[in-house]
């Protein structure tokens, strides 16, 4: 039996099941995508294709802006996944919203509406890897979220430094958002889907507690990820338990 319950939704009239590590991994995973079965009503699917290079550039690194620019405008949700993947075997692509078409030339548009150069930033990013990559080897994660927030534009907060941390470091600290946030709770807590539960939102970049973000709320995740995985491993190096987290949290929003 296992200490913490990883649901299954009611589907279809079956009742909530623990369902176990693997399969609860595997279920989520797989309902990220397009063209799968949308286990979480309401949660938008994404597209394989953006999801591959995403990984790749996990594994591999950030090599370029435009790896900087997919980053940014895959977790803010500029990308108009059904589009790529509709035209990908004729345009090796990424589709965007309207406003957004200047993304891979340094300029991100926020759901607001509100444009963002991000063309300063991500060549501060580009130049400052090497040192950063030093710092990722002697674990000292603030340093680099400290520099990317005195150095990032306006409107790029919190959450995409740290998903910036993440990539910088090829995974060794996690992505940090709401959803992957109430999914660890709900899998230590042992709540079912449905369940109400609270997220507390991160401390923004001009609070003088992002100071200490990484010990007060990322290596804090990171331990929950091990506790209830039982190796942060897993996590590591592999993204479908990011993705599947991100599903399963939908369950308690």
């Amino acid at each position: 039996m296992s200490e913490y319950k990883f649901y299954k939704p009611v589907w279809d009239g079956i009742p909530d099941t623990d369902s176990g590590i693997e399969d609860f991994i595997k279920f989520y995973n797989d309902s990220y995508y397009l063209g799968n079965n949308r286990v979480v009503y309401g949660v938008t699917q994404s597209c394989r294709y953006v999801e591959d290079e995403i990984d790749s550039i996990l594994e591999t690194g950030i090599n370029n802006k435009i790896d900087i620019m997919h980053i940014l405008a895959w977790k803010i949700g500029r990308v108009k996944h059904s589009e790529t993947n509709k035209h990908w075997n004729n345009e090796k692509k990424w589709y965007y919203y309207k406003g957004c078409e200047n993304t891979e030339e340094g300029f991100i548009q926020t759901s607001r509406g509100k444009e963002i150069d991000c063309n300063n930033f991500a060549n501060f990013i580009l130049y400052n890897l090497p040192k950063f990559e030093k710092y990722v080897i002697e674990n000292r994660p603030q340093e680099i979220l400290n520099a990317l927030r005195d150095n990032s534009p306006e409107g790029i907060g919190t959450i995409y430094l740290i998903t910036l941390l993440y990539f910088i470091s090829k995974g060794k600290y996690p992505i940090y958002d709401r959803f992957a946030d109430l999914a660890i709770q709900a899998i230590i807590q042992k709540e079912k889907p449905g369940t109400k539960l609270n997220h507390k939102e991160p401390v923004t970049k001009g609070d003088n507690k992002f100071d200490t973000i990484y010990i007060d709320t990322i290596k804090p995740f990171s331990k929950r990820i091990e506790k209830a995985f039982h190796s942060y491993d897993k996590y590591l190096k592999n993204r479908d338990l990011d993705r599947a987290l991100w599903v399963y949290g939908h369950c308690f929003s």
